[in-house]
C-alpha cells in the first residue's frame, strides 16, 4: 500500500494491531521522501554540502575508500536534493572489545562508556544514550582499538541485532557491533538519526553472515543518504519529531483503553463465575 492509501485508510490502521507501528514508520518515509516540508526550501544542496565540506577533516579515521553499496537508491526525493554515501557526511567508525578475562578492563561504576548491541536493546531513554551496563576502565580503554566518539555521534549497532540507533549524549565507545556515523558537522546529528531509523529495516535486509547477519564498514560507509537544503534538514527533524509525539500520545491512549477493556472483562467474568 502507497502513502495514499495509508493516509486514507488511517483512523483503521491505527485500531489495528501493530497500527500505530506502522504510521511511525509511514511518518518517516513521508520526511525523507520529503512529502512533509515544502519544496521551495531556504537556502540550496549546495549550501549543506558546503557546510559538511568545511567541517570535514577535523575527524580523525574518515572512511575514503571507494563506494562498495551496489543496492541502487531506495526511493526518490525531490530535485533540489542529493544522495551522497555515509562517509560523506560522516566518519563511519567500528568499535572493538579488551580481553575479556582481565578483570581490571572493566567496572560497573561510572569510567569511560562502553556500549554493546546488548546495551542497545535495553535502551528505552529516547534517541540519547549516555551508559551502557559497563564501563571501560583506563586500562581497557588502553588495551583496545575502541575509538572514541563526541557526543552527537549516532550510534549504530551492526549486529546481534542490527538497526538500532542512538545518538551519543556524551563521549563513549563501543564494542565491535557497531557501525556508528560521527558526523562531520555535528548539526546533522539529529537527521542522521532519524534517517538511519528509517534506514534500519533495509540495512538489515541487506546483511550477510553465516553464524549470524551482519553490516560491514564499507556497506555502511557506501550506503547512500539523502542531503536536502540546511533549512529542510531542520524542518525534517522537527516534522518527524512532533509526529511521532502524536503517535506516542495516540499509543498510550489506546493502552489506556486496552486497560479499561481488561478491567471489564475481568471483573465480567468474576461475576459470571460467581452465577
Amino acid at each position: 500500500m502507497d502513502a495514499a492509501g495509508m493516509l486514507e485508510l488511517l483512523p483503521l490502521i491505527v485500531g489495528a494491531p501493530g497500527g500505530v507501528a506502522r504510521v511511525r514508520r509511514l511518518v518517516l518515509d513521508l520526511a525523507f521522501r520529503g512529502r512533509l516540508t515544502p519544496l521551495h526550501a531556504v537556502g540550496t544542496v549546495d549550501d549543506a554540502l558546503a557546510s559538511i565540506a568545511k567541517c570535514r577533516g577535523q575527524l580523525p579515521g574518515a572512511d575514503s575508500g571507494r563506494i562498495t553499496y551496489e543496492g541502487g537508491l531506495p526511493f526518490s526525493v525531490p530535485e533540489a536534493w542529493v544522495w551522497r554515501p555515509l562517509r560523506d557526511v560522516g566518519a563511519v567508525v567500528g568499535g572493538a572489545t579488551p580481553p575479556t578475562g582481565v578483570a581490571g578492563y572493566f567496572d560497573e561504576k561510572p569510567g569511560h562508556v562502553w556500549l554493546t548491541p546488548a546495551d542497545m536493546r535495553k535502551h528505552r531513554r529516547g534517541k540519547f544514550i549516555d551508559r551502557g551496563d559497563r564501563y571501560l576502565t583506563s586500562q581497557g580503554a588502553k588495551a583496545c582499538s575502541a575509538q572514541r566518539m563526541p557526543a552527537g555521534s549516532v550510534v549504530f549497532s551492526s549486529r546481534a541485532p542490527i538497526g538500532h540507533v542512538a545518538i551519543a549524549a556524551c563521549e563513549l565507545r563501543t564494542n565491535q557491533g557497531f557501525k556508528s556515523v560521527v558526523p562531520y558537522s555535528m548539526a546533522m546529528s539529529d537527521f542522521v538519526y532519524w534517517y538511519l531509523c528509517h534506514a534500519a529495516p533495509r540495512i538489515d535486509a541487506m546483511a550477510t553472515g553465516t553464524t549470524f547477519k551482519e553490516v560491514s564498514g564499507g556497506f555502511m560507509s557506501g550506503y547512500p543518504i539523502p542531503v536536502p537544503p540546511i533549512e529542510t534538514q531542520a524542518q525534517i527533524v522537527q516534522q518527524i519529531e512532533s509526529l511521532l509525539k502524536l503517535c506516542d500520545q495516540l499509543d498510550a491512549a489506546l493502552a489506556r483503553r486496552d486497560n479499561a477493556q481488561t478491567r471489564i472483562a475481568i471483573a465480567l467474568g468474576r461475576a459470571l463465575s460467581d452465577v
